[in-house]
């Protein structure tokens, strides 16, 4: 057998070659665009400043049930009495150590909760805080237990967009 009698043997190589790049090539390009997509969905509505959930906030007798930034000045919460005994919210005082330019606010409160009851407290007054941008609060509510002779604080940290 000599060469010449199988001719389309070796241009077949290179046509095989040419397919299975264009087949895995396309089948890659499809990858990378989903890839990018998935990217792009995860990353909107502040994936990449996720807000607090209420539960890591505070600990103990004192719970955050939910919270909001609902202004440049505002800040928005919902506290439970989550112990066994009633409780009084003396005050609220809100700061931060992410920005020179913001402004503590500070809510004298005095509600009492029984076990299980909620109130709204607004904390309003501060400035500082970036509309569309990430911010950081720090969040101190000071409370009695009835029964017990000194105040107890409730402190967390609060995350979000406004």
């Amino acid at each position: 057998m000599s060469k010449n009698q199988f001719p389309l043997r070796t241009e077949r190589k290179g046509q095989s070659a040419i397919e299975y790049l264009t087949t895995y090539g396309w089948a890659i390009l499809a990858i990378v665009i989903a890839g990018a997509a998935i990217l792009l969905l995860l990353n909107q509505g502040g994936a990449t400043c996720p807000k607090t959930a209420p539960a890591t906030a505070f600990g103990g007798n004192m719970q955050l049930d939910t919270w909001a930034f609902t202004g440049n000045s505002q800040l928005d919460l919902e506290l439970r009495n989550s112990g066994g005994q009633t409780m009084t919210i003396n005050d609220v005082y809100v700061d931060s150590n992410q920005d020179e330019s913001f402004t503590e606010g500070n809510t004298s409160v005095g509600t009492s909760l029984n076990t299980g009851d909620t109130t709204s407290v607004t904390v309003s007054s501060i400035s500082g805080l970036t509309s569309g941008a990430c911010n950081q609060i720090n969040v101190r509510v000071n409370y009695d237990i009835s029964g017990l002779d000194n105040p107890t604080n409730a402190t967390g940290t609060l995350q979000g967009t406004i």
